[in-house]
């Protein structure tokens, strides 16, 4: 991902795609737990 978008669309933009590719779905899994263990009781 890196090699190509770096130098085509500039750090920036590659970073605002990684991150919260990396952040969100560890995030959303655990909220889904827990909404989960909420809701089947």
């Amino acid at each position: 991902m890196f090699t190509y978008e770096a130098p085509l669309l500039g750090w920036p933009l590659t970073l605002a795609r990684f991150i919260p590719g990396v952040l969100l779905p560890p995030v959303l899994g655990y909220i889904g737990q827990w909404l989960f263990n909420i809701f089947k009781r």
